[in-house]
């Protein structure tokens, strides 16, 4: 809990980027999948670097590798459906300048997003079609997980379901 609190603070009040960038990977290592301490200080980087805070959007006063390790954070450390951190990437996944951010943004989609969640699927659709290989590539990869967890969730209530009626 300590390391977290650590990683946390480091992550908000470090001005080297390099420092900021080890302690996203540590915090995202480190933090259980739903720690509101973790997620808070990956938001709010984030929402630093959209400019809430600041006024312009995609502060180019920020690192790409920090954005990059925010959004794999986010997909380590959200529970599925947190509508917070998919918002969050959504935004990342299409508008962020820079490829490899976008690509992260994609990939961390497919383990937050929950079955059947139309805007992931359309968002995800939508990076299908991005100029970078890599984003499509990622986009491909996150749209089977989030379909085949989608199948996942069925057959599973499905069989709830049969067990329910031959209980009764």
């Amino acid at each position: 809990r300590n390391v977290v609190r650590a990683m946390a603070q480091l992550v908000d009040v470090e001005a080297a980027l390099t420092v900021k960038s080890a302690a996203l990977q540590t915090l995202a290592k480190v933090g259980e999948r739903g720690d509101a301490e973790a997620l808070a200080a990956v938001l709010a980087i984030l929402s630093r670097v959209e400019g809430n805070k600041r006024g312009d959007f995609f502060s180019p006063d920020i690192s790409p590798a920090v954005g990059r390790e925010a959004v794999k954070a986010l997909g380590l450390l959200a529970q599925r459906g947190d509508t917070a951190v998919l918002k969050a990437l959504y935004s990342r996944s299409i508008d962020d300048p820079h490829a490899q951010v976008r690509e992260a943004a994609v990939r961390a989609l497919g383990s937050v997003s929950v079955a059947n969640d139309r805007t992931t699927i359309w968002c995800l659709g939508l990076c299908q079609e991005d100029g970078n290989e890599g984003v499509r590539k990622a986009a491909d990869r996150s749209l089977r997980a989030v379909l085949r967890h989608a199948c996942e969730t069925a057959l599973a209530e499905k069989a709830a379901s049969k067990r329910l009626e031959a209980e009764k």
